[in-house]
């Protein structure tokens, strides 16, 4: 662990405890062919960081919280223990915080200071970002004085608090932070002052935003060389509601049009009455709005160019389409015009920072030996059981990987009904990914895979069969899975977004092959697919049948060390590469790269 208390201040006091999975020392792991054409990393280290003492760190402490009533010390136990702040507050009139877990963040340690006081001690928490990185200037709309002046009397201890009054207001926004009188999903003050991180990438784009250069390439790799005019963009939008008009309210899959005018001034969102079916009257592009929250944002930081793009709200695409595409998986092949981009929870703010701001309180209640060396999964009937293709031969290579996407254009077109009509029955419910880990469950200790409920159609006999055999169960909560050294990323009805989670938990993730490919993700299959999320760095990726996982995992469980630093090296990608001011600040290097590739101003 970092040592920063000789960094800090005489009077401020460190408190350390450990977190495992960022030593300062690299051991070597055993190697281990599990391909031909893959290895386990021989050799992985775990960097420390040296942080600096916060500059900006007030150096006189109050007397005694503004406020300081009992209602007002109940208000303020009950937050901080929401925030895992261990300690309690002395009676006698004098608050005292005993102690405060360390923020494990991005590679370090950043330990927690403690400025004592007239017999107490009043908390001083730092983030990484905080307390390690080089400031940025705030938004020149942005006070965070009159953030204050708002603040409910509740909440008015936080003023002596400047980073956890940035994370209450910023990870899970309070109304007294950011007032709005016309109830804007995106209220101003937040897109404002919450987004330090991403205006430092954004700011310095060949430093802090390089990582994302790799990945960027490769996706507007078939767009070389190539641009659309906004005739052509027309075209493309008049034959999709052309489409549409031949089965209406059924095709709830197509593109949907997004538009960015005026050097940023105006933007012409979705409209989301084309996601509405007779099967799903609340469905409302939340993909494309997802997308849309995101590029507000960003053009509240930097004005975004004159747009015109296509996003499509379904969870999987398979299609020749003549304009390019942004999406959340891609068929593998044809490789078509799509743009990956982020998962939906990814691109929400509210989902995205209440999710990972958990996951990283939660690790100090989890380290890494005291977990249970289990796999645990738990999920629905998701699969589609109509797939053309077999598991075990794209996985031997003599299929190709498209036949596992035939007839999915169709279904886009809203050709789908005899798709619903098939069931999972006796004969086919472990033909699937998940049917397959399941079953698995049966025979291997090592692995916990259970159903919490049907998402298909299902015989109800088959069932019966499984809740008889003890292959069902409640629902796992995120933070519960935890508990468990090793997890799996199974696709449903598109390939999984729980990757992107689990990273985030110290868990060492199993990723099955896929006829779709995800964000960051890189394709065994294809060597020249590269990818930011590498296999056996940051997950362990196994077959599409799965027949190799029981012999993966019984691997990491003899081997815990270099188990430990897989899942040790992924929480560091997360950290970096998955939080939400890096997951837009792709979206902007995506957006503004597409708009290079078009011309809207031929009339």
């Amino acid at each position: 662990m970092a040592d920063v208390s000789s960094s800090r201040p005489s009077a401020v006091r460190v408190i350390q405890a450990p977190v495992y999975g960022y030593a300062t020392t690299a051991f070597s792991g055993v190697t281990k062919t599990i391909q031909p054409q893959v290895q386990w990393p021989a050799y992985v280290a775990h960097p420390s960081v040296q942080c600096r003492t916060p500059a900006a760190a007030p150096t006189a402490v109050p007397k005694a919280l503004p406020g300081a009533s009992k209602r007002v010390f109940t208000n303020a136990k009950s937050l901080m223990m929401a925030y895992n702040f261990k300690g309690d507050f002395q009676i006698n009139g004098r608050p005292l915080i005993l102690s405060v877990d360390p923020v494990d963040s991005e590679r370090s340690h950043v330990a927690t200071g403690l400025r004592a006081w007239d017999g107490g001690i009043v908390l001083a928490k730092y983030s990484f970002d905080f307390c390690c990185l080089p400031p940025v200037p705030e938004h020149e709309n942005c006070h965070w004085e009159e953030v204050e002046s708002r603040l409910e009397e509740g909440l008015r201890f936080l003023e002596n608090f400047p980073v956890v009054l940035r994370e209450v207001c910023c990870v899970l926004p309070h109304g007294s932070c950011w007032p709005s009188d016309t109830g804007d999903v995106l209220p101003r003050g937040f897109a404002e002052c919450c987004f330090p991180g991403l205006r430092r990438m954004l700011l310095d784009p060949e430093g802090a935003g390089s990582w994302a250069r790799e990945d960027l390439e490769e996706e507007f790799r078939p767009l070389q060389g190539r641009t659309w005019s906004k005739r052509q963009l027309d075209a493309f939008a008049e034959d999709m509601d052309q489409v549409r008009s031949t089965r209406p309210g059924k095709l709830v899959d197509l593109p949907c049009r997004v538009r960015v005018g005026d050097h940023g001034r105006e933007m012409i969102g979705c409209d989301w009455r084309q996601c509405q079916s007779s099967r799903d009257s609340a469905n409302d592009c939340s993909y494309v709005r997802a997308v849309e929250i995101g590029l507000r944002i960003l053009n509240t930081h930097l004005p975004l160019p004159d747009l015109d793009l296509f996003i499509s709200p379904t969870e999987n695409d398979f299609g020749d389409w003549p304009v390019p595409i942004f999406t959340r998986c891609r068929p593998q092949e044809p490789r078509g015009l799509y743009i990956l981009l982020p998962f939906e929870w990814q691109l929400h703010p509210w989902q995205s920072r209440k999710a990972t701001a958990g996951f990283r309180k939660a690790m100090v209640k989890f380290p890494w030996e005291d977990r249970t060396a289990r796999l645990l999964w738990r999920g629905t009937n998701s699969n589609w059981v109509n797939r053309p293709c077999s598991m075990k031969r794209v996985s031997d290579g003599s299929m190709p990987w498209s036949a596992c996407l035939a007839g999915l254009d169709a279904e886009i077109l809203g050709l789908w009904d005899d798709r619903f009509e098939l069931v999972w029955n006796f004969s086919n419910w472990f033909a699937t990914p998940r049917g397959a880990l399941v079953l698995l469950s049966q025979y291997v200790e090592g692995i916990d895979a259970k159903w919490t409920g049907i998402s298909h159609a299902m015989e109800p006999a088959l069932w019966e069969y499984f809740e008889r055999m003890d292959m069902t169960s409640e629902p796992v909560s995120s933070m519960e899975q935890m508990k468990y050294k090793y997890g799996m990323n199974v696709e449903g009805t598109g390939n999984s977004d729980r990757i992107y989670w689990q990273l985030h938990t110290g868990q060492v993730v199993f990723n099955h092959e896929s006829s779709q490919v995800a964000w960051l993700l890189v394709d065994l299959r294809n060597q020249s697919r590269r990818g930011l999320l590498k296999p056996f760095q940051h997950y362990v990726p196994v077959r599409y049948d799965l027949e190799d996982l029981v012999e993966n995992l019984d691997w990491l469980q003899r081997n815990d060390e270099a188990a430990a630093s897989i899942a040790a090296t992924a929480r560091q990608a997360a950290e970096k590469y998955l939080s939400y001011d890096a997951v837009l600040y792709y979206l902007d290097r995506a957006v503004r790269r597409y708009a290079h590739h078009l011309l809207l101003d031929d009339g």
